[in-house]
């Protein structure tokens, strides 16, 4: 089962950086059992006996997903449009015994800016609009964020503390028409977590 976390991302036209906030986890319940009562009637045999069997299958389930996020982020840019100044302590922690793959993609529900998910947001004659490139320590090439889920990742077991991936973070925005050192909301990062495959634990 996969579970949802939520990353505010704010923008400031100033030239401030923002900084990470406390982070939360999130667990995951363990999976079902059940049982097929379907007919597999038994019949006497030569020996006045009567046999059969009922197959046992087992399977492993993610018994405790520990993944803490930052609750918020604050990147800045030049009024005029331009390169982001972003923070360079995005980090994302694995506290489970095994791996997991994580997804993210850009929730814009209540932004004030529009997303460009392939091209850079420029001071030219679009304005309001962003651009964020995202890349995880465990990622070879940097990805633009977009509003559907990117190539998921992953983040090693937690060994004797909790694994952790930076986050690189790099973007740029348009002229946004703002006030000049008040955030606006750009967007939530919308996180989904699930156990790695084969989700074997570590060995504590």
């Amino acid at each position: 089962m996969k579970r949802k976390m939520f990353a505010a991302l704010a923008l400031s036209a100033t030239l401030a950086m923002g900084t990470i906030v406390p982070a939360f986890a999130v667990e995951v319940p363990g999976k079902d059992v059940a049982v097929d009562n379907g007919e597999n009637a038994l019949k006497q045999d030569e020996s006045d006996k009567a046999i059969g069997s009922t197959t046992l299958s087992v399977k492993t389930y993610a018994t405790n997903i520990q993944a803490t996020i930052p609750l918020s982020m604050t990147v800045a840019g030049p009024a005029e449009g331009g390169a982001l100044k972003t923070p360079d302590n995005y980090v994302i922690k694995n506290g489970s015994v095994y791996g997991i793959d994580v997804n993210v993609k850009a929730d814009m529900t209540d932004s004030k800016l529009a997303l460009l998910s392939d091209s850079t947001a420029s001071s030219s004659a679009d304005a309001d609009k962003i651009n964020i490139n995202l890349k995880p320590a465990t990622v070879g090439t940097a990805f633009a964020l977009k509003t559907a889920e990117s190539t998921p990742w992953t983040i090693g077991a937690k060994t004797t503390s909790d694994t952790e991936c930076k986050i690189e973070v790099s973007g740029s925005v348009s002229k946004t028409g703002q006030t000049v050192g008040v955030p606006i909301t750009a967007m939530k990062l919308v996180y989904t977590i699930a156990p790695a495959a084969p989700a074997t634990p570590a060995a504590q």
